[in-house]
């Protein structure tokens, strides 16, 4: 018998339950207009970030694992990528289109991060560079914005000087592992102080 707590969680799980698209954790062939595919992209992240903060899942299923591996037939793995990718939607909030696959925002999460401003660049700078066009999205045009990007920053280094001379304190300093980690590092390290 659940008591008034277990029943208020299995409601709640319920109502975020039907926010849950199928296709978007299993990508099936689903004639959806671009919009369609968006939003419930964007409402599924938003579902599975509540039930698994909100422990949710824990009015049926032992675990989040066991949840999502028995309801969904999805792994714990991927349920937590959909809940990174809401961290990356609610930092997107002014775009009108934003990322709708898990493998955009890895991407992007990949190149400047999540809750980084510079994620909003990132993907502003894309839409211009596709011209909003949702067929053009995809991780084949990152390529350009990437390098675009480097050459941004090769610019910067060459209008400030000061920065280049600073780095070759750094490597000075530790010669002989220039390029590794623990240099690259400290580089960021000295660059903050």
């Amino acid at each position: 018998m659940m008591n008034e707590d277990e029943v208020a969680k299995y409601s709640l799980l319920l109502e975020e339950e039907k926010n849950i698209f199928h296709h978007v954790l299993r990508p099936e062939n689903v004639r959806l207009t671009f919009e369609e595919r968006q939003v419930h992209f964007v409402r599924t992240c938003a579902a599975i970030k509540n039930i698994i903060q909100l422990k949710l899942f824990r009015s049926k299923y032992i675990s989040v694992e066991n949840y999502f591996r028995k309801r969904w037939e999805v792994s714990r793995a991927q349920a937590y990528r959909l809940m990174d990718c809401h961290i990356l939607l609610k930092s997107l909030k002014g775009f009108t289109i934003m990322p709708h696959r898990i493998r955009l925002c890895q991407f992007i999460k990949k190149l400047v991060g999540y809750e980084n401003p510079a994620a909003s660049e990132f993907w502003g700078n894309l839409l211009k560079e596709t011209g909003g066009d949702e067929m053009k999205i995809s991780t084949f045009n990152f390529g350009t914005q990437i390098k675009s990007m480097e050459r941004e920053k090769e610019r910067q280094r060459i209008e400030n000087p000061q920065s280049d001379m600073k780095m070759n304190e750094i490597d000075k300093e530790y010669e002989g592992e220039r390029g590794t980690k623990r240099t690259i590092q400290l580089a960021k390290t000295k660059s903050v102080i």
